[in-house]
């Protein structure tokens, strides 16, 4: 979102490749951001409207600035590596993880600012000390801390939040009737389970965490309410309810809306009347 709700950015193929553009909510044509060889996707907008930062896999990949309408040969690379960066709430430094979907390997998680300092690695004493399997992160709304997403033997989401400086981490305690409706609903199956796209923001208020969760053979989007204190979790809802999968939540500045990437299939099957000594014919099945 921008940072006024006016307009999204977004990643797609429309021109052969993926790239950046940026549709107004109330309609018209999109304007393209980014263009050149590579493919670019995964963008942010910081929070200022300033800027919108991106993964591109050009040269050997990595993450880029630009300006937030465009413009030819502006955008920086501020990054040689790295996947889906997340402007801190004050858009000064971008937080971003070194894997795409972890599976064998654990993620790390580093910030980096705009002005060509190298990026630092963060969490990791964390991480290690609580023996983490850490798969995704995003920002606290209060800019000082982030919160991390692991990964355990069960299949109920596990959050952390952890101060960047001094304080105490604090674990999202899940009370039992939520972890049952999550245990009822979560699956690991081949079409996709609840690992599918393992991401989720905040609301800018921090009472509220929406994320992607399996249910059944669907992945839908999900609604956790939290103690913004204790951050407790105090109770949740599946806020979509189609196949899905439905990935990517993204709130507006205001709270008030989100923003989602869903996908359709459509599905057709052929009949082949089949003589291995003459001919073979098709017809379609509509």
């Amino acid at each position: 979102w921008s940072p006024d709700g006016r307009f999204i950015a977004y990643s797609s193929d429309r021109g052969g490749k993926s790239d950046i553009f940026v549709q107004q909510i109330s309609g018209g044509d999109p304007v393209q951001v980014t263009k050149g060889p590579g493919q670019n996707w995964q963008p942010d907008w910081s929070p200022d409207g300033k800027n919108i930062v991106y993964r591109s896999e050009e040269g050997d990949g990595g993450l880029f600035v630009v300006p937030a309408l465009g413009g030819e040969g502006l955008q920086r690379k501020i990054a040689t590596f790295g996947y889906y960066p997340r402007w801190s709430p004050d858009s000064s430094q971008i937080l971003f993880q070194t894997l795409f979907a972890p599976v064998e390997e654990a993620n790390k998680f580093y910030v980096v600012r705009i002005d060509g300092t190298p990026p630092r690695e963060i969490l990791a004493d964390f991480i290690a000390q609580q023996h983490l399997f850490a798969y995704t992160a995003a920002w606290h709304p209060d800019g000082k801390r982030v919160t991390l997403w692991a990964l355990d033997v069960g299949i109920i989401p596990r959050f952390w939040t952890v101060p960047l400086t001094e304080g105490p981490a604090l674990r999202t305690e899940i009370d039992p009737a939520i972890e049952k409706q999550l245990k009822e609903a979560g699956t690991r199956d081949e079409a996709g389970g609840y690992l599918a796209g393992l991401l989720f923001s905040w609301s800018p208020s921090g009472d509220t965490l929406y994320f992607n969760y399996g249910y059944g053979q669907a992945i839908n989007i999900w609604k956790m309410t939290i103690d913004s204190q204790s951050l407790k979790a105090t109770g949740i809802n599946r806020i979509t309810t189609g196949s899905g999968p439905d990935i990517g939540a993204a709130l507006s500045a205001d709270g008030k809306r989100l923003a989602f990437t869903a996908k359709s299939v459509l599905m057709q099957n052929r009949l082949f009347p089949f003589n291995a000594f003459t001919d073979r014919k098709s017809t379609r099945l509509n």
